[in-house]
């Protein structure tokens, strides 16, 4: 693993892998700067923020059901802070509740009768009930041994704890034109990825890509179709990451390599592409995630072949490690 004052990529030319590595080296660079821990109270609060937002994405019903189901999500976090965390996340409720203008019994009572805009108060409502069940269940001994408060808290729940480390593999769909035919196709990709965060919102992520692909370029209706070209296209990208609670948007660019068995002398090319994404709640250690992007390739000449240009779209499934 690199280091802060370590040489960056050391006998490596310049080459695809020497792009890869001066890559992950300035993410890790970044890293040294990673962010502070979260005030007290705050942690906690994110987390049990986001179990709330977690239950209602498959909709809120009856508190009381709906607070028990995520009573193992709540204890997983409220058993590893201690009081004084516990007692400064219940005053970040209260002010989050003031600020959303009190109880929302109260504001319904009172005339306002749009679900929407109660929302704020009753987020924050559910993040105390949650909290108070918590505690009774604590105080029951409800927390299994090894869950023991941290000090300072450590965040359960959060997929931007100052460095993100995750796995995904997904599909995709192609379309590119070279020398004027038009290509399409599918296959799929794993990915790696790894980096640093900042202030719980944004991800400077180095991605190492392996994916391949079958070609058609044959449509006529009423004929054979042609056996497909097998495409290999790894990548080394460099992903900005911008969390909204449970939900993401990314951006990434970088190097992206192309074999072809039709051509098989390494082409070089520019891969971009844009996506939306959720965070699921924690699974054991890892953060579930699924994403959709929309992406572009430009793939240099070869030997025997004409630029490539490339349009895809897809799905990635994965899990992620927040430390």
């Amino acid at each position: 693993m690199y280091g802060c004052n370590s040489d960056p990529c050391p006998g490596a030319g310049f080459s695809f892998e020497r792009q890869a590595c001066l890559a992950i080296f300035l993410v890790f660079q970044l890293g040294c700067a990673a962010a502070i821990p979260l005030p007290s109270g705050q942690g906690l609060a994110y987390d049990l923020d986001r179990v709330v937002e977690a239950q209602e994405q498959t909709g809120w019903s009856i508190d009381e059901l709906e607070t028990k189901e995520a009573l193992k999500d709540t204890l997983q976090s409220l058993c590893r802070a201690n009081a004084q965390e516990q007692q400064r996340a219940r005053v970040v409720f209260d002010k989050a509740l003031l600020k959303a203008g009190g109880p929302s019994r109260l504001q319904w009572r009172n005339g306002q009768r749009e679900i929407r805009l109660l929302s704020p108060a009753l987020r924050a409502e559910r993040s105390l009930g949650l909290l108070d069940s918590g505690l009774l269940a604590q105080k029951r001994g409800a927390c299994p041994l090894g869950w023991e408060a941290q000090s300072p808290y450590q965040t359960i729940q959060d997929p931007m704890a100052r460095w993100m480390f995750g796995i995904q593999t997904g599909g995709r769909a192609y379309a590119q034109v070279e020398s004027g035919v038009l290509g399409a196709g599918g296959g799929g990709a794993g990915r790696l990825i790894m980096g640093p965060t900042f202030n719980r919102r944004w991800g400077l992520l180095a991605v190492l890509e392996f994916g391949g692909a079958g070609r058609f370029e044959s449509f006529d209706l009423g004929q054979p179709i042609d056996v497909p070209d097998l495409l290999v296209m790894p990548a080394a990208l460099l992903q900005l990451r911008r969390q909204f609670g449970s939900y993401y948007l990314f951006m990434e660019s970088g190097a992206l390599g192309f074999l072809s068995k039709e051509d098989p002398d390494l082409r070089a090319g520019l891969r971009s592409a844009a996506g939306v994404g959720i965070t699921r709640i924690k699974v054991g250690p890892v953060l579930p995630t699924l994403g959709a992007f929309i992406g572009y390739d430009r793939i240099a000449a070869g030997t025997s072949s004409a630029v490539i240009d490339q349009v895809y779209t897809g799905v990635n499934a994965g899990f992620l490690w927040g430390l």
